[in-house]
Parts: structure tokens; sequence; C-alpha cells
């Protein structure tokens, strides 16, 4: 429910004078206030009482005394837009080391965090009840409001262990999915990603051989030789199944190359110009545990990898609809259910593998982007694996270097 937009004086120290803002109090037995208006906790029917409020922006606190802001902050009072901003007054470590302990001090320290009307709607629609800033932080991201830090010059009166960064995190996972916040769209989703799982994987195993596969097995092998070798390790080449597959000339250099072979050019099938970590991976895979039926297995990975396609293909679509859950469901079928998709990821193991690394960097680029610079470690490995496994297969994956430039573009213009 939107309110009116009116304007007042009643503004707190450092902000802009044309804004009159609302405050959640998260401590229940915080004294009430009247400037700011005090909405109290922040539940579903107190953010259904502020959206009718004639208050443009809103503030989070622990207590009262914590509403404080720096000057000179630009607030989107937007009705549409969803924005906010987060506030602390610890300095914000390096990269490298927020990425070592996976914890940002900074962040979870913040003292104060703003909504506008349209990220507090989005709040309310997602029937979310908050109960510390550090769970509003993670609400936030997970609802696709871009928030915007600012962060002090003080040292951390504490600094939280590895343990109980991970404890913490664990906590606010279950507690989205499974517990306090969970939902039906939600949970549909999730049985949905399973299901599918269980029958794609269980399909691929009637799946028919590709004319390709066994080609790209047997190269698998000779790369998979050439890494193992520089560790004191080998897979045993056949020169006749290479033979078999018209690589003749892998074949006749091997007793004279040995796992060399594998920098040298295939003039009979061009293998060299395709990358092959899915196959290399597989013929390790298949190499360390004497899997006899390899083709099988191939099929098993080949499937699990289209499967991930529907799934980060479904998470885009949620994030390129505010979060919606129930689109990212659809999304999820209406893949599943295109024939041509499906049919390739039970035995397509250079296309279906190159997708999903086009479909991973896109996803983990508009989660790194949408808070850049503050942007998660595992969003930024997300995306550069992405890259990486579309150049492991093919050389266009260099494309997707190009989804970095489309977002910086959208970020900055």
């Amino acid at each position: 429910m939107k309110g009116t937009n009116k304007k007042s004086q009643q503004t707190p120290t450092n902000s802009s004078s044309h804004i009159k803002w609302g405050l959640f109090t998260l401590n229940a037995d915080a004294a009430n206030t009247s400037n700011p208006e005090n909405f109290g906790p922040l539940t579903a029917a107190n953010m259904a009482t502020a959206l009718q409020s004639d208050c443009d922006q809103f503030a989070v606190v622990v207590n009262p005394k914590d509403f404080r802001l720096p000057p000179g902050i630009p607030f989107n009072s937007s009705n549409t837009k969803s924005s906010a901003h987060s506030f602390s007054d610890i300095k914000q470590e390096n990269f490298l080391k927020r990425s070592i302990k996976g914890y940002d001090q900074a962040k979870a320290n913040s003292h104060c965090i703003s909504l506008n009307r349209a990220a507090l709607i989005t709040l309310q629609e997602s029937y979310l009840e908050i109960s510390s800033l550090d769970e509003l932080h993670y609400l936030l991201l997970k609802c696709i409001v871009p928030i915007t830090f600012h962060f002090g010059t003080l040292p951390p009166k504490s600094q939280t262990g590895f343990m109980s960064a991970r404890k913490m995190s664990w906590n606010r996972f279950s507690n989205y999915y499974f517990l306090k916040h969970a939902s039906a769209p939600k949970w549909i989703f999730i049985v949905l990603m399973l299901l599918g799982f269980a029958h794609i994987t269980l399909t691929s195993q009637q799946a028919g051989i590709s004319g390709d596969e066994f080609i790209q097995h047997e190269y698998g092998r000779v790369i998979a030789n050439y890494h193992l070798q520089k560790i004191g390790l080998e897979i045993p080449i056949d020169t006749l199944a290479l033979k078999g597959q018209k690589m003749n000339t892998l074949a006749k250099e091997y007793p004279n190359l040995g796992s060399k072979i594998a920098t040298i050019e295939d003039p009979d099938k061009l293998m060299h110009l395709y990358g092959s970590s899915f196959d290399t991976f597989n013929s390790l895979l298949v190499h360390f545990f004497d899997i006899e039926n390899y083709m099988e297995f191939r099929h098993f990975w080949n499937a699990v990898f289209g499967w991930l396609i529907f799934v980060f293909a479904a998470l885009f679509a949620r994030r390129l609809t505010n979060g919606s859950w129930i689109w990212a469901a659809v999304t999820f079928i209406l893949l599943y259910a295109t024939p041509r998709v499906f049919g390739e990821a039970l035995n397509n193991p250079k296309d279906i593998p190159f997708a999903l690394g086009y479909i991973m960097s896109l996803y983990y680029a508009s989660k790194v982007f949408q808070n850049f610079p503050n942007y998660k470690t595992w969003d930024i490995i997300g995306f550069c694996f992405g890259i990486g496994l579309g150049i492991s297969i093919r050389i266009g994956g260099l494309l997707f270097i190009g989804v970095t430039g489309v977002y910086m573009g959208l970020k900055y213009i």
C-alpha cells in the first residue's frame, strides 16, 4: 500500500532537509519517539502502518540513539525503484582479508539501514519479519534490493571467528529457505529443482551415444594423461582406440612423444581447436573410480550440467522479476519442457557445458554489479568460473567477458 508523499521539516541530524523520516526499532523495549515517528519493530503490520504515513524514508535501527547519518547522502525517495543505504562506523577491511575470513566485520556492525518506500513495499510483500540488522542485509539482497554501503574509520571492537561466521551464515540460509522466512513459492521452486534433478539424471542413463562422444572420450584421456604425468601418474593410452576414432597422427606420435601428444595439433579431427575440460573431468573420474560403463557415467554428468542450466536460468529470471520465486519456477518448467534443450542435456558434452558457463556468467555478473564494489567473494568466484568454463569448452567463451562491460555500462551510465 502506498501512502501520500507529503514533505515535512522533521529530519534527523545531517539529513536532507526535505526528507521526512520514519523509524523502525528492532529493540522492542526501546522508547517511542515522535521525531522521527517510531513504528516499532520491523513486522508486516508495522510496515503496513508506515506505508500509510507520509514518510519518505525509513531508518531501521536497534535503538533510537543509533539513528545518525553522515551528511551529503543522496537518498532515493522513489515509490517504484527500491534502494537502501547501510551505515557503519567501522572501517571496511580490504577484499583479500574479507575473502579469507568469509565475513565482513564492517557490514555486520552497521548501526542503521535506510529504506525508501519501494524497498519497504518489497519487504512487506515478501511477508518478511526481521529481528536484526544483519538479517535485514541478507533479506534485502535476497529481495534484489540494491544496497549502498557507507563505512567509517573506527576499528572493530571485536573480531568474529571463522567458525562463528559460518554458523551465522548457515542460520541465515536455513531461516530464509526452510524455517522463519520459508514460503510456498520458494518451496515450489525447490521441489521442482529436486524432482528435475532426479528425473533428468535417471533419464540420462537411457540416452543414446552421440556421434562425437567416443572421440571426445579418447581425447579427454589424452589431455588427462598429460596433466597426470606432471605428478607422476598416468592413464594408459590405447593407440588402437585413437586410430579407431581417426586420430591417426596422435596415435602415430604417441610412442615418441608420450603424454606430450596433447600439445600437438590434430590435423585429422582438429580436436586441438576445442577445449576439453568436460571430457578431461570425466576421464579423470572414470580412471580414479575405475568406472566400467563410462558412457552412462558421462551422461550422468552431462545431465547434471544441463540441470544446472535450468537452475541458473531460473535464478537469473528471478533477479529480473524483482525476486519472484513464481517466475523462477515458471522459467525452470519452460526450459525443462523445451525438447531441444532437454535432449541435448542428456549427451551433448560441448554445447551444454558451454551454455552453463554462459548463464552462470550472466547470473553472477548481475549479482556482482548490483552492489558493486561491495560484492560477495562467492559471487566473483562464480562469475570467473562461468567465464572460465565457457573458454575451456570453446574460444567463443571470451565473449562472456563482454558481459562485464555490459553490466559496468548499466551501472555507471
